[in-house]
Order: structure tokens, then sequence, then C-alpha cells
């Protein structure tokens, strides 16, 4: 799949903001949001102009946000039917 052929460009050329970027993309389609923004972080740092790289963090920042509520949210719902 994609995680698999970025992670193969990555590993390949780990300096190339763009498959690091990619990776990012696919690893947050695949709802893996924590490796996700470490990637997008990455490709940041190797070109701070990439463009698409600062809202895909963001992106992926926001949806880890949304699940840790979505979380605590279920968890105190528990706690109080019990």
């Amino acid at each position: 799949g994609a995680i698999a052929a970025f992670s193969d460009a990555v590993a390949a050329q780990p300096s190339v903001a763009k498959h690091r970027y990619n990776l990012g993309v696919a690893l947050g389609r695949a709802h893996m949001f924590d490796q996700a923004a470490d990637e997008f972080r990455s490709a940041l740092k190797l070109d701070p102009a990439l463009p698409n790289a600062r809202r895909g963090l963001l992106i992926v920042t926001r949806r880890m946000e949304d699940d840790r509520a979505e979380a605590a949210a279920d968890a105190l719902a528990q706690k109080l039917e019990h």
C-alpha cells in the first residue's frame, strides 16, 4: 500500500522532504495521526516552505485532539453509567 511505498522512499532518501510529506499523508489517511505528525514535522525541518506540510500537521494535530476528547467523553459516560 501507500504507507509501505512511501516508507520505502523515506528509507532510500531520508533527506527528501516530499517523501516524508507523502508518508505523513498516507499515515494520516490510515488514522495513524501521531506517526503522521512526526513525518510532517520532519518534512518541515527539511523544507520549511514545503507546500501543504504545515496544513497536514495542523489537520492531524486536530484529529489527535478530537480523538483524545472523544475518548475522555466515552470514559466519563461509562463512569456515570455505573
